[in-house]
């Protein structure tokens, strides 16, 4: 679905020079929910504005799909983020002067969707985040944790391919971040949209498919969770160990109950 290849990124130059990301390899599979972790500095956010076509990598690509994203131009990045790729920022990015069904139906208004479609389609986004009942309210009059459902509204509501996320929870409260990642990992569940989160929390270690680890631009850690059992057996393509892989290649792999 998402595939990182040798991808490097260096700010700066001579003696101001930081290297976000360096030579990263991974392929994140179609439904999966995968967290990027690390401390402040180890390329999360770059990597995931990289995959988002907002921030270039210096080498190696990044394909979506059959899409390679480090060829294309900002014209196809802009269509791209606006049909396939929901984002959502740890800021909201929401328009203050809109209401929640405005905010949420802006992608689809961009991209002149007939009326009565942009209507159906933001009703069924707002209802799915569970705040249809604030739809006519404006950012200034919601809760942090409101604001950023109305932002996952929005990311969905063109019914992505791929949703990244950035600290979704890094500007809420505790209580309401973990509501953040309950609802993210019910709409996983429930829609099969692959999904890609930086994050801080250590709660979403526990909440996601697979967790990878950054530290200084390189894959540190790289661990699989044993999924949710579904009843029938299956496992939707998702392993039912964890598996901890290092800078060193080495593996070790371990039942999670």
């Amino acid at each position: 679905m998402i595939r990182f290849k040798n991808v490097h990124k260096t700010f700066g130059t001579g003696d101001n020079q930081v290297c976000a990301v360096q030579g990263i390899d991974l392929e994140i599979p179609v439904g999966q929910l995968c967290g990027i972790m690390g401390p402040s500095g180890s390329g999360k956010s770059t990597l995931l504005h990289i995959a988002a076509g907002l921030v270039d990598a210096d080498q190696g690509s990044v394909s979506i799909g059959a899409r390679d994203v480090s060829r294309m131009t900002a014209e196809e990045l802009t269509l791209m983020r606006r049909r396939e790729v929901g984002v959502v920022f740890q800021f909201f990015n929401l328009l203050p002067y809109l209401d929640a069904r405005e905010n949420v139906e802006l992608p689809l208004l961009l991209d002149a969707v007939n009326t009565d479609e942009r209507r159906n389609r933001t009703t069924k986004a707002l209802e799915m985040v569970g705040l249809l009942h604030r739809a006519t309210h404006r950012p200034p009059q919601m809760s942090g944790g409101e604001m950023q459902r109305v932002a996952i509204a929005r990311a969905l509501v063109i019914s992505p391919r791929l949703v990244l996320a950035d600290e979704p929870t890094g500007n809420l409260d505790s209580a309401a971040g973990r509501q953040i990642i309950s609802l993210l990992r019910d709409i996983n569940d429930s829609t099969g949209v692959t999904m890609l989160v930086v994050t801080h929390d250590p709660v979403w270690a526990a909440n996601c498919d697979r967790v990878v680890r950054l530290v200084d631009g390189l894959v540190s850690e790289d661990t699989y969770l044993k999924p949710r059992d579904s009843g029938d057996g299956e496992t939707n393509g998702r392993p039912a160990v964890a598996e901890n892989s290092g800078k060193n290649g080495g593996k070790a792999a371990t039942a999670l109950q």
